[in-house]
């Protein structure tokens, strides 16, 4: 009964409707109904430079960071709809700021903050990297693991290119023995058990 509905039938040429002002109209079951008029979407630049933010403590190589002010998820990364309208997908603004200043990122690829600012949008401080490298390079950056162990020195083990805590490890073991009583004692196979330990077999010549 709208403007726009697929039968392109518009309001004035609908002898079943009647037009009661203030947005609403009055189907031919008597019933007022308000108009449901659907708005263009505003340029996706615009909407995103709305959302920015030049930061003035947060730099890199010189030039500033570009704070994403909007929606952020738990993690801190930005969220941006480039579509705009209801129901679009939903994106990253760092994402859309590489694609409109740089250009196309390869199918696969992720965009890495090299300022090290997960809601930064500045496309300077933007790399389009594998995720094989993005991975790498966030594990380098680490200086100390979540429990702030520093991951130097003998405290890392390096397994599949990957540095691990070995404190954390320690602690991890000991919180599963102390969930588990008796797993120790249940694990001692002959092969792992002392000279002392083993019984000694009386058929054995």
């Amino acid at each position: 009964m709208a403007n726009g509905h697929s039968t392109d039938v518009r309001l004035k040429d609908n002898p079943y409707v009647t037009e009661l002002g203030g947005g609403y109209i009055r189907n031919a079951d008597g019933q007022e109904v308000r108009i449901i008029c659907h708005r263009k979407s505003r340029p996706a630049i615009a909407r995103f430079l709305e959302k920015i933010r030049v930061s003035e403590i947060l730099f890199h190589n010189g030039t500033p960071c570009w704070e994403w002010i909007g929606c952020k998820t738990k993690i801190g990364y930005g969220q941006f709809k480039p579509d705009g309208r209801r129901g679009a997908v939903l994106s990253n603004p760092h994402r859309f700021a590489h694609e409109y200043f740089i250009g196309p990122i390869p199918e696969g690829w992720e965009d890495d903050h090299l300022c090290q600012v997960r809601h930064c949008c500045n496309p300077l401080h933007l790399e389009a990297v594998t995720l094989q490298v993005n991975r790498k390079r966030r594990d380098e950056s680490k200086t100390h693991c979540k429990r702030n162990h520093p991951l130097s020195g003998d405290n890392v083990r390096v397994a599949n290119n990957k540095r691990y805590c070995r404190a954390c490890g320690r602690q991890r073991g000991r919180e599963f023995l102390a969930r588990n009583p008796g797993y120790e004692k249940r694990m001692q196979f002959p092969s792992r058990q002392k000279p002392n330990n083993i019984i000694p077999n009386d058929d054995a010549t």
